[in-house]
């Protein structure tokens, strides 16, 4: 009778009969903690950053809106009394000529129209400059927005041309 030759196996699952021991559970659970630790800070990190990224995005918005208000209103204008600072009047040809006022107080953007007053933006400051205010000449004016809230600070601004020349 010819002897077989048995193969044996190259990795032997003889040693795990006894189980593990606690200091290996202990280092296993270690090495747990620090993944779980380091992707629970990653994941606050990235929860943070959504939210400053919204912040930015509704001021960025509500600025939009409100420049475009009052450029439109602007450009269907002619200059007022003055323009410049925190604040500009104009004449809006649409209303006969009637007198508004843009400014920016007390932390808003407001229009004033005959007395009556309404807040265009809220959470800003901004200043205007007129250019090119000659008769001759076609006025030009500039406004800045800018907002802060929080480690977010927001700055936005637009020159319109006056048509009414």
């Amino acid at each position: 009778m010819q002897n077989k030759i048995i193969p044996m196996p190259i990795f032997s699952f003889d040693r795990f009969k006894k189980g593990i021991s606690l200091v290996e559970v202990l280092v296993g659970m270690f090495i747990f903690t620090l993944m779980v630790g380091s992707m629970t800070g990653a994941f606050t990190t990235l929860l943070q950053r959504k939210s400053d990224v919204k912040k930015r995005q509704q001021q960025t918005e509500e600025f939009s809106l409100a420049m475009s208000y009052v450029g439109k209103k602007m450009r269907m204008s002619d200059l007022g009394a003055s323009c410049g600072g925190t604040s500009c009047t104009i004449l809006d040809h649409n209303t006969g000529n009637t007198p508004v006022t843009y400014a920016f107080t007390g932390g808003e953007l407001r229009e004033t129209i005959g007395g009556s007053t309404a807040v265009i933006a809220s959470d800003v400051t901004g200043r205007f400059t007129a250019a090119n205010t000659a008769a001759s000449e076609v006025p030009f004016i500039t406004m800045q927005m800018m907002a802060s809230s929080g480690d977010v600070a927001t700055s936005v601004q637009t020159t319109v041309s006056l048509r009414s020349y």
